[in-house]
Formats: C-alpha cells, structure tokens, sequence
C-alpha cells in the first residue's frame, strides 16, 4: 500500500501543536510534530500520541462508532443518528411545550472549542439556545478560573491584553499555573501554550526574569529566577503584600495608574496591614525573597502577571484573582501604544489602549439559577449549581457536548444523581464516559482527523500571524457525524433558523449583528463557513485549502493606538465587596482540625477527562498518588508507597503515597479529579469537595478543589 501524508494539527488541547501523519490503510502508522510549522515548528506532546490512539482504536480508549439509545434495562442498543435525532428533538419539543424553554440548559466543554468549533458547534449551540429562548449554558469554565470573569466584571478588563511572552519582557510573573505541563498560557497568562518550555528558555535568554508563585516545585518552578513556595490558598496576602511594598514605595507605574486606573488611594489603604512580616507568617514565605520580589518589579518596564487554575480553584479565589489583577495593574502589564497587537483574522484583536468598564453582569436584571438565583457571568450560569436546580425542577433535559460533568463537577455522588433525574441527557461523545453511561442518547461524533478543520481557536492568540486549513486525514466511518451536524440537524427538526456569528466572548448572541444564516434545508457544507470565517483575511480561504498546511501570511504588525481622551472609562481596583472580602479573608484562621493542605497538579498526558482510558497511560498511573514530603510521611508512622486514606470535612478516598522532597511540610498534592476506571475512582479528589451553596465562592458558585484541609491516615 501507499504510504501518504498529509499535514494537520493536533485538537487535543489549545496549543494545536502542527503535526504531519502518515496514513496507510485507513489508520496513521507514524505521527511526528511538523518541522514547518510557524508556532509549534516540530513540537507536539505525549496527548498528540495519544490522540492517534484514540483514532486507531487502540486498547481501552475504544471509540463509538455509532450513536447510542439507552434502554428501560439501563442497557444501550445502536441507533442510527439521524433516528436519534428525530427521537430526540421530538422529546425535546415536548419537555419545552410542558415547562417552558428555559427547561433545557446546555453544557459545552473543552473539544466542543477546539479547532474550528468555536465558530461552527459552539456558535450553533448559542443560535440554537437564543432561538429557542433558553438562557442556560454552562461549562467548566465555572468550575477552574471563573475567578478570573468575576475579576473582569468587578474590575474592568484593558482592552489590548496582556503582553506575550515573546515581547521582550521584563518580568514575567505566574501564579498557580504550570504551562511547560498544561500548555496553558495567552489570553489567560502571558506563557506560551506552544511549545511553552522553550518559549520560557528563550525569554530568559533574552532577558526576562521568571516568577514563580506555587506550592509544588513544578517543571515551570524549577525555571524560575525565584520560586515563591507558598502555603496553598495564601496567594491573596501576597499579592496584597507586593501592591503595598510598591506602592509604599511610588514603585508602580504612575503615568499609567493616573490615566486608566481608579481607587488606587482605597487600595493602597486596604492593604496597609500586610506588612512584610505579616505576610511572610501568612504565606510561610522569607521576607527577603518576598522584598526580592517586589524589587524585581520595582525595576521592569515590561511585566505581565497572570495565573492559572491552581491560583483560581481554591478559597479565597475571587479575592486572589482580583489582587493579582491590581497588582498587574498597577506594574502597567498590558500591551501599550505603539506596541504591536496580538495577530487574528478570524477574531479581531484590539489595537486600541482603553478599558472596558466593569460590567457586575451576575448583578443586572435577567434570568436567575437554582434557587439560589444566581446571575449569568460572561453568559453562562455557574456550572456548579447544576444538580440543585436539576433536583428543583427548573432544569429538565441536558444537552452536553464535548464534555464530562459527571466527573468535572464536584460532589460525584450527587452529580450522578442530578443527572439520572433529569426527563432527557443526551451527551455527544466519542467514548462511553461517566456522563454517556447515564445518556438517554449519546450521538457519535467523528473524530478530529476525520474531518477538514481550521486553527479558528487560537489563530488570535499570539504574536504570529497564521493561518491554517486541515483536510481529512482519515476517513470518516458511516456511523459518525460532526459535533455542528448534531446541532444543525436537531435545530432543523425543531424549525430554527440558525446563524453562525463572531462577536465578544460572553455577549448576548442575539444582539451581535451581522453573521451567516446556515441553510436548514440543504445541510451546509463546512467551507461556506470557513470561507465566511475568512473573508477579511490577506489570504483566501481557496488558497488556504490548496496550500492545506499552517502559513504565516506577510502582513505588518499592526501598531497599537493610545487611547481615545474622551474614553474615560477607569479599572475599579477596590470595588467595596473586594474590601469586604478582604476583611474578612484577614479574621479568617486555618482549620485546626486538620493537619495538611492538599493542592491540585496536572498529569502532562491528560487534557481534562480525555484520555484517561488511554492504555499508555493506565500502564503508567495504576491509580492516584498523594505526593508527600518525607519528614510529614516519617512523622505520620507511615511509608512510602502505602496505601493511604485522605479525610476532608466532606468525604474521604483513598491513594497511593509516594515522597516526594520538594513538597513543603504540611503540603499535599494529588492531580486533580482523576480516575483511570471504574475501580480507581475512590481516588476521585471531587469527593473531597462538596457543592453545596455555602461551601462555594460568591458570585461564581466555584466548588474549592485546592487548598483543601485534609487528614491523611493508613488504610
């Protein structure tokens, strides 16, 4: 046979990382990373293996080949999708006919984003719902930085963005966050998600100082010019700490603090008690590496500060997130004028200093969630509140798409429960995950390199210029369909008209204007929406899928503008309920009654709940290690390698112990809501943490799933 190989890039997680693939007989014999790529050039990770596997069929992380109808038996029978569509939509009609459209929410998740789904599954998703007239999306963007939407909507957000790491910075400081691992960087922080260890290698060759903030010695802690190993959940007082070293000092950036900023006064006075010594007995960190750190960015003219999910997933988070905000805020850590923006062409970066005021949307008239009337944040409900307003009766069916709640909310026992109460669940996945055992439906979808693609995702996200068309590496098998074709053919049935739209993340989709109607008579053909997508980009969408590979096309930067005078709009550094917040974070003691706090950490393998099945991976984690320092495991009478059970005040698992010396006294860690199969899931860290309200964050309803006080005993 022929040996043919085509160019596409990996949809395991952001990065989108090039690959070239080798195909031979309907599967891939041979993936490497694609030296021509002009972001990842060469580089992809273990999940891009992984995600081979997942298209070969090899081992446990078998695929669906054909949708799924659940029986009154609990058993699942084959059931053509288009069948399933008309079942469904049918059912669907008339749970809305009985309760109303806001009966139905929809629950989007990680691959529902990647590649092109952004503009084909998720805004047909959104059309769908505006049509219909159901306000209730939710995702677990809720569940790990929501902190970060409750901060913009408190604070403001400036316009232009954090600076890349690639832009000669200064000082590049990340908080709770391990991007050489989770390849999580820009918009979030300003790390690369491509090939991000060598991108943190060449910023401090060219300069830049790395600070690291975390209780774990990462692989990115173990870059840094100084790592600040924290007590977990104690980042606020250091942030709070820092903004008063500097502004003590007149240490921050004065021409940008007067022009864009206000209540610096209210600041600077809220945090007059975190002293520096105070702050060192708060965060179990040395005065002098804490001076050391605010001299650090006492003296850069380039900084960018942001966090991660380890930052954003523990008590306290809304408050440390806004902090950290402030603290970046007052160092001017944004794009400046004259700087160039972030390149796009499918989603228009802005290229003009400014602020966009804080909005305080969960406050504003609207539809509420649960009974605990819980407003909307950048247009989605808190994921968390899900069982209890399934368990009141306000949700009644549950379309999921990409995603595993069943796992990814906390509180699995209860979770379930909401979920087998609902009239209808119908999960498109290409795997039997927790969620689809539950299904009413699971509808098969095709796999990513199964179907042309676009980089739509991340092509605004960087620096670089790019532009990249996929074709269909494999073939796709007759009983899948696209996630967008489930979408459009459910809408069909139900006689809604829908429109593929680009606007700001978390607008209300009926009111962003313009976009493209899609035929619901004749289904659509996936060009007429790349094309569409890239009508104003220096390259057409013809020559793009001629070319079939990534390109950086020849356009010049485009030079940020200072901002408009009469833009007066202001970031909100001390809103009245952050200083509330901080008040009482103050009084707040430790849990006495337990003797250590466990911190979450990442597996490099796994993107979320993909691929946990993966036989490579189950071969290499048999189960959950609790990561311990050895002093706290001889200290305990207990052994390395022992089973050992964990206690928090609202459940208990069990896990493996394994020594690890980089760990501080008093520190645990464990990755977080992991379960390789069935008999591993007492190690699922999600039943330390419970979802009722008064356990949650404000506004955002985020279950706390580091930093937990735990006891650890033998088994």
């Amino acid at each position: 046979m022929t040996i043919k190989t085509i160019k596409s890039f990996c949809r395991s997680c952001a990065g989108h990382c090039g690959m070239e693939f080798d195909v031979e007989g309907g599967q891939i014999v041979k993936a490497r990373g694609d030296k021509e790529h002009p972001l990842t050039k060469g580089y992809f990770c273990v999940k891009g293996m992984a995600s081979v596997d997942l298209h070969n069929g090899v081992g446990a992380d078998q695929r669906l080949k054909m949708s799924k109808k659940q029986l009154a038996d609990g058993s699942f029978v084959d059931i053509d999708a288009e069948v399933a569509m008309d079942e469904i939509a049918l059912r669907l009609r008339q749970i809305i006919d009985t309760h109303g459209p806001g009966s139905l929410a929809v629950w989007t998740g990680t691959t529902s984003y990647m590649g092109s789904g952004m503009l084909t599954t998720q805004s047909m998703l959104k059309s769908l719902m505006s049509e219909i007239g159901t306000p209730h999306l939710l995702s677990a963007m809720t569940l790990d930085q929501s902190a970060k939407w409750v901060t913009m909507l408190r604070m403001g957000a400036f316009a232009t963005g954090k600076r890349f790491i690639s832009q000669n910075l200064d000082v590049l400081m990340l908080i709770g966050t391990n991007p050489v691992i989770s390849h999580q960087g820009t918009p979030l922080n300003s790390a690369s998600g491509w090939n991000p260890g060598k991108a943190l290698r060449d910023a401090k060759r060219n300069g830049t100082k790395l600070i690291v903030v975390d209780p774990r010695n990462t692989e990115t802690a173990r870059m840094a010019d100084i790592h600040l190993q924290i007590i977990p959940g104690q980042d606020a007082a250091l942030m709070a700490g820092l903004i008063k070293i500097l502004l003590d000092n007149g240490w921050h950036d004065k021409e940008f603090c007067d022009r864009f900023v206000a209540q610096l006064d209210v600041l600077h006075g809220a945090v007059a008690e975190f002293d520096l010594q105070s702050v060192a007995r708060r965060t179990g960190l040395s005065a002098e590496l804490i001076d050391r750190t605010a001299q650090m960015l006492r003296h850069a003219k380039k900084v960018s500060i942001g966090s991660g999910t380890g930052h954003n997933m523990a008590s306290n988070c809304n408050l440390s997130e806004h902090l950290t905000e402030a603290l970046n805020a007052i160092c001017a850590g944004y794009k400046r004028a004259g700087e160039p923006a972030a390149a796009g062409f499918i989603n228009i970066n802005c290229a003009k200093e400014g602020v966009y005021p804080p909005t305080r949307a969960w406050e504003s008239d609207g539809p509420r969630f649960s009974s605990e009337r819980a407003g909307r944040m950048m247009g989605e409900f808190p994921a968390a509140l899900l069982p209890l307003a399934i368990f009141e009766g306000q949700i009644k069916a549950l379309i999921v798409v990409g995603a595993n709640p069943a796992v990814s909310i906390s509180d699995p026992k209860k979770t379930r429960a909401a979920l087998e109460h609902l009239d209808l669940l119908v999960t498109v996945d290409p795997r039997m995950t927790e969620t689809s055992e539950l299904s009413d439906y699971i509808i098969a979808p095709a796999l990513p390199y199964e179907k042309p693609d676009i980089a739509a995702l991340t092509e605004s996200w960087g620096m670089v210029p790019i532009m990249q068309y996929t074709p269909a590496v494999l073939e796709m098998p007759k009983g899948v369909i696209e996630d967008w074709e489930f979408v459009w053919g459910l809408a069909k049935r139900l006689h809604v008209q829908l429109t593929l739209k680009i606007g700001p993340y978390g607008a209300e989709y009926g009111l962003i204007p313009g976009g493209l109607k899609v035929d619901m008579q004749n289904k659509p053909n996936v060009d007429e929406f790349f094309s569409w997508a890239y009508s104003n980009a220096p390259v057409s969408y013809a020559d793009l899928k001629r070319q079939a590979c990534a390109i950086s096309p020849d356009v010049a930067p485009v030079p940020i503008q200072p901002a408009d005078k009469e833009n007066t709009a202001r970031l909100d550094l001390m809103p009245d309920d952050v200083l509330q917040e901080l008040h009482e974070y103050m009084r707040k003691a430790a849990d006495a009654n337990y003797g250590y706090l466990l911190c979450s950490r990442r597996l490099l393998e796994i993107m979320n709940s993909s691929f946990r099945l993966n036989e490579r991976i189950r071969a290499r984690y048999k189960t959950n290690r609790l990561f311990m320092n050895p002093e706290d495991i001889a200290a305990a009478g207990l052994q390395d390698s022992q089973s050992v059970e964990i206690q928090s005040k609202h459940g208990k698992i069990s896990g493996l112990l394994a020594a690890d010396s980089t760990l501080r006294r008093g520190v645990v860690s464990m990755t977080h809501h992991w379960a390789a199969d069935e008999a591993s899931r007492d190690g699922h860290t999600a039943n330390l943490i419970s979802i009722e309200p008064r356990e949650l964050s404000t506004i955002s309803y985020m279950p706390h799933q580091s930093a937990i006080p735990v006891n650890v005993k033998s088994l």
